[in-house]
């Protein structure tokens, strides 16, 4: 059990579907709020999580900040002693000064692109400047000492523009960027026309990692994760705001509910799983097709 648990690393939990955005490549099956865990469930279910021997999770959704309790949760899960990773559109990033003061905090946000291209991919619903707005929340998050870095889904849009990217980031003190790839699921899939990378487009991105590591030597910039793995070799512990698990956050497979299993019991499946075959298959080849690693 140690030794998957060292494998998947870390919880993913998304307590809400709900979401200011509507970006073209999210993964998630819509942004209804239906029948969410109560605060008192996940902190159960958090509690597990770290008893099970898990020291990281990730809470995330949707927008997580769109839920009230957001707070207490991060405040739970980080006074239990687990290292916190709030994964955020950032837009709605406010009371720094509650979460400066949580213990081994840290927040990830999506910033897709420059300005132009990020805005286009993020679709705000509302007349927000989501580029602007997350990036001087996340500026003023650094300040008061949290840690922040930034992902980049990295899809035809923007492949051509992750240097440009950098340049205004750094702006705003940020020093620390990584790389995902953008997959074909749910609404990436339906725009997949317009997001999907050719095996040239992918090679071309690696002029641009080149010069980012020669002009901003001060920024860690994370290229490698870029280079998704097969996902039956790829086990993660996705949770979504109902307390089904996933193994894998681009394949709606799940391997059971934690309101009526235990995260040992889960964990036990998930040694055994095997994803849909057409599900897979569909991951692969787009991997395939970029000739990334797997």
């Amino acid at each position: 059990m140690k030794k998957l648990i060292d494998k998947i690393a870390n919880v993913d939990f998304e307590i809400t579907y709900l979401c200011n955005l509507k970006c073209l490549h999210c993964y998630n099956p819509h942004h209804k709020k239906l029948e969410e865990l109560s605060l008192e469930q996940i902190k159960e279910i958090i509690k597990h999580i770290k008893d099970v021997g898990f020291t990281e999770i990730h809470i995330n959704g949707g927008e997580p900040l769109l839920r009230d309790d957001a707070y207490d949760i991060l405040e739970f899960a980080s006074n239990l002693g687990l290292r916190v990773l709030l994964e955020t559109n950032a837009t709605l990033l406010k009371n720094i000064g509650k979460l400066k003061i949580l213990p081994n905090f840290a927040i990830r946000a999506s910033i897709d692109g420059p300005e132009n291209e990020h805005n286009i991919i993020r679709r705000n619903t509302s007349d927000q400047n989501s580029f602007t707005t997350a990036l001087t929340n996340l500026s003023e998050a650094k300040k008061a000492g949290i840690d922040v870095q930034l992902t980049c889904s990295v899809n035809k849009i923007n492949y051509t523009k992750i240097y440009d990217m950098i340049k205004q980031v750094a702006i705003y003190g940020i020093d620390d960027v990584r790389l995902r790839l953008s997959m074909p699921t749910n609404s990436a899939e339906y725009h997949w026309n317009i997001l999907k990378l050719s095996r040239q487009q992918f090679l071309e991105i690696d002029a641009q990692i080149k010069m980012i590591a020669e002009d901003f030597p001060d920024i860690k910039f994370d290229s490698g994760s870029i280079n998704r793995k097969n996902p039956s070799t790829e086990p993660k512990f996705f949770i979504d705001p109902y307390g089904n698990v996933k193994p894998y956050p681009f394949i709606e497979y799940y391997v059971g509910n934690l309101k009526n299993e235990t995260v040992q019991e889960i964990l036990i499946k998930i040694q055994k799983v095997q994803l849909p075959k057409e599900d897979e298959k569909k991951m692969v080849e787009y991997l395939d097709e970029l000739n990334v690693v797997l």
